[in-house]
């Protein structure tokens, strides 16, 4: 798994034969009502395998249990995912 910070996005990228999987998170320090969802497709005819509540109701309670381990609060601002990825 590689972990990368570009500007105030943080992004999750594994690729292992023939499974992979992106994540792209935004977070703010104020609490967020609508938290944007980017579904990324890389081609046209690819096949939808993750949905989009699904992926934003795991990011938030792995965001949540995290903050509780670091007593610090963060909120998402933004998820980016691709939803072709391996479940």
């Amino acid at each position: 798994m590689k972990f990368i910070k570009s500007g105030n996005a943080c992004k999750a990228v594994h690729m292992s034969g023939p499974t992979h999987n992106y994540l792209e998170l935004v977070f703010s320090d104020i609490p967020v009502n609508d938290v944007e969802i980017s579904v990324l497709r890389l081609k046209a005819d690819d096949i939808k395998r993750l949905d989009e509540n699904e992926v934003t109701r795991q990011v938030k309670a792995g965001v949540e249990f995290a903050c509780q381990r670091v007593a610090q609060k963060y909120y998402v601002k933004r998820i980016a995912f691709v939803s072709s990825d391996s479940p």
